[in-house]
Formats: C-alpha cells, structure tokens, sequence
C-alpha cells in the first residue's frame, strides 16, 4: 500500500512542479483520462475486482502484473462506454432541449 501512495506523490509533484501543461501529449493523456473518468469510475470496482481475484487464483500471477492487466481492462472497456453510450446520449440529451 505505501509503494502506490508514494508513486501517486511522485506523479502528483512531477506534473504540478515540473510538467508543461502546454505539451501537446500531456493534454492528450489528461484529455484521454478526464473524457473516461466518469465510465472509469463506474467499472474499475466491477471489472477490476474480479479479474485480479480470477488472475490471482487461477494463473497465480504477481499481483503487481494483476493491477496492469486489470487497469487495462477497465481503461478499454471505460473507453468503449464513453465512444458508445456516454457520447451518444450527451448528443441525444442537446438534440431534446434545442
């Protein structure tokens, strides 16, 4: 528990001390994370609790090797929610009050 908090400090402190925010890449990532936060927020529980728990038991893989798969899992299908329901509906919802 003390390696991620410390890693997220790190992170943290490097992007607010020493990132240009005006680097194209940085906006991309952070445009990247802020578009999927709220589908990331609702499916990383589900699909990242049952995936670490599945590849822990059955392939007994390192648990660090666990967290990236199953953050990657939930960063994609977090993505695929936000191109196919999230964007849609939004659109939807402005086309109903105009």
């Amino acid at each position: 528990m003390i390696i991620p908090n410390f890693l997220a400090i790190i992170c943290f402190a490097y992007f607010l001390l020493y990132a240009n925010w005006k680097n194209a890449m940085i906006n991309k990532v952070l445009g990247f994370f802020a578009d999927i936060s709220y589908p990331l927020y609702l499916v990383h529980p589900a699909i990242g609790y049952h995936i670490s728990i599945v590849l822990n038991k059955t392939v007994l893989l390192n648990p660090f090797i666990t967290f990236f798969i199953s953050g990657a899992i939930s960063i994609t299908v977090a993505y695929f929610l936000h191109k196919m329901i999230e964007i849609r509906f939004n659109e939807y919802g402005r086309n109903l009050t105009q």
